[in-house]
């Protein structure tokens, strides 16, 4: 169980330094050559802001010939770690490891932006800030402006109730995405780091992280300028090779875990798996397929394994205040 400090989360920021502050970019992989080369070289080769430590946490089995010379000719300039982790048990052993005041976590087929870091680091002037976020666009995909979306979904937007990933002003948003995503590093440790609970696919492990920290008075701020570009999905990650009954399995235990974990009733977590079923089951692809009676036994068994976890946590912990596991002070 996690315990918060009568202190209000906002007075605990950086204090002011002449230098600026050091960062930690965390970078969990699994099985992505190519995509991992291009986002090291990145950090390795192009950004600009110092000082800057990087740290992979590799769940790979093997990597091609290429990617070995150059994780070997690169190992003297960062922390690589193989280690057989689930994607919230890589992000708390980059934590661990880091020794930046801000932690940034990227996706390993991501490409970030010019003056990524910088973008960043930016947000955390604000006292209140105790995370960011940024778009996160798919190749050739522009920006949108205030314009472009219209007064109503601006307004929504300024409100923190939704976010967006893809548009170029800053706002308070209500969670950061896991795929370019910073905090600062004792938020992380106060707050008992990701929850290890989530597995797989990992689905809503950045939501609920996000959720404590603004339960804990903590704000997230989305930075336009702080954007990566999301290659299509191919080869690597828990994603590929999945296959659509384990992918579907994941996905249910997962988001019925989130929703409990973030204080939802039950009849609001029945509604949200019904829009899953419904989405991922009943449409014309499964139908065509002739999968619907199978998938569904899959649903079913998912959603009974999730209840099952549920209950057994919640004899222990309570959603409001669990968390993944209480990271030691390093």
């Amino acid at each position: 169980m996690n315990s918060f400090s009568s202190t209000p989360m906002a007075s605990r920021h950086l204090p002011p330094a002449t230098e600026p502050p050091r960062v930690s970019v965390v970078v969990p992989t699994l099985h992505r050559d190519a995509p991992l080369r291009t986002l090291l070289r990145y950090f390795l080769e192009e950004e600009s802001y110092q000082p800057v430590e990087l740290i992979v946490i590799d769940a790979s089995d093997q990597h091609d010939q290429e990617t070995r010379e150059f994780l070997a000719a690169a190992a003297h300039r960062m922390i690589y770690v193989h280690a057989d982790d689930s994607l919230p048990k890589a992000r708390n052993h980059g934590v661990r490891l880091a020794s930046g005041e801000i932690v940034v976590f990227v996706d390993d087929d991501a490409e970030p932006m010019r003056e990524f870091l910088t973008a960043h680091v930016a947000e955390y002037a604000d006292p209140r800030v105790m995370g960011v976020t940024g778009p996160v666009l798919a190749p050739g995909q522009a920006l949108l402006s205030r314009a472009d979306i219209g007064p109503h979904r601006y307004h929504v937007f300024m409100s923190g109730v939704e976010k967006a990933l893809d548009v170029d002003f800053p706002f308070f948003t209500s969670w950061a995405s896991g795929g370019n995503m910073s905090f600062r590093r004792e938020v992380i440790l106060r707050l008992g780091g990701f929850d290890e609970n989530f597995y797989g696919l990992a689905l809503g492990e950045d939501a609920e992280f996000s959720h404590r920290v603004k339960q804990a008075g903590g704000a997230i701020r989305y930075a336009p300028a702080a954007g990566i570009v999301h290659r299509p999905p191919g080869v690597g990650g828990v994603r590929d090779g999945a296959g659509q009954e384990r992918y579907l399995a994941m996905l249910v235990d997962n988001a019925n875990y989130f929703w409990w974990k973030i204080g939802q009733s039950a009849w609001e977590r029945y509604r949200q798996l019904w829009r899953i079923y419904r989405g991922h089951v009943l449409n014309w692809t499964v139908l065509k397929q002739h999968a619907v009676g199978r998938l569904t036994v899959c649903f079913v068994r998912a959603l009974w394994r999730s209840h099952t976890r549920i209950r057994r946590l919640a004899r222990v912990v309570s959603p409001a205040t669990s968390a993944g596991l209480r990271l030691p002070s390093v």
